[in-house]
């Protein structure tokens, strides 16, 4: 595995590692470094599950979804 940044938050960030076998890392990791993009303060999962941060949570869940779509769609397509 590559020592990328997605690497390093798979490796360290605490809810990541416990839930390791129920998502894939890289996607938790990816958001994480996503939702640090709207609120630099935030620095692991725990964090950004804070009721606090609800609002960037969501935003963050809404973008990673714009993105992923027209991915998804040319998969289904091709198959």
């Amino acid at each position: 595995m590559e020592n990328d940044e997605v690497t390093i938050y798979m490796r360290n960030d605490l809810i990541i590692v416990k839930i390791w076998g129920n998502l894939k890392l890289s996607k938790l990791a990816r958001f994480l470094i996503a939702a640090k993009k709207d609120d630099p303060e935030l620095q692991c999962l725990d964090d950004v599950i804070d009721p606090t941060k609800f609002k960037c949570s969501v935003d963050t869940v809404k973008m990673k979804t714009i993105f992923e779509i027209p991915c998804l769609l040319s998969k289904l397509d091709s198959s």
